[in-house]
């Protein structure tokens, strides 16, 4: 079983060496969410680089948490709305359900509910990494 699990660690590293969109985006989450450094200040720069490497690569979910965290200046992210917008119309502009919505609310006249979101973000992120 401890063999198994090994294994499964470097493949996903080795994913992750190759610059797989998914493998970046679920080790982005996994320093975001302090799994990976305790939440510590340099996680979430190393969060921030994997979804911005991820998003590079159009993966949708790191398109929209970038533009989360710019807009609301989340985690180790300046408080930028114009960048975060920019990420989140590229995320809306592939039909991404959360970030249609989080620029619905904004052109509402309203502030995205950051509970909401991130509780979808957590729900598409378990679903990635089902699909994965």
């Amino acid at each position: 079983m401890q063999r198994r699990k090994e294994q499964a660690e470097e493949d996903f590293l080795q994913t992750v060496q190759r610059g797989e969109p998914g493998a970046l985006y679920n080790l982005a989450e996994a320093y975001q969410n302090g799994h990976k450094g305790e939440g510590a200040p340099s996680a979430y720069d190393k969060a921030r680089r994997l979804f911005s490497l991820a998003a590079q690569q159009g993966h949708v979910g790191a398109l929209y948490v970038l533009g989360e965290m710019s807009y609301t200046g989340k985690g180790s992210m300046p408080h930028d709305k114009p960048r975060g917008l920019a990420w989140m119309e590229a995320a809306a502009a592939k039909k991404f359900q959360p970030a249609l919505e989080f620029l619905a609310q904004i052109a509402a006249g309203g502030e995205p509910s950051t509970a909401k979101e991130a509780a979808l973000t957590s729900l598409l992120s378990r679903a990635i990494l089902h699909v994965l």
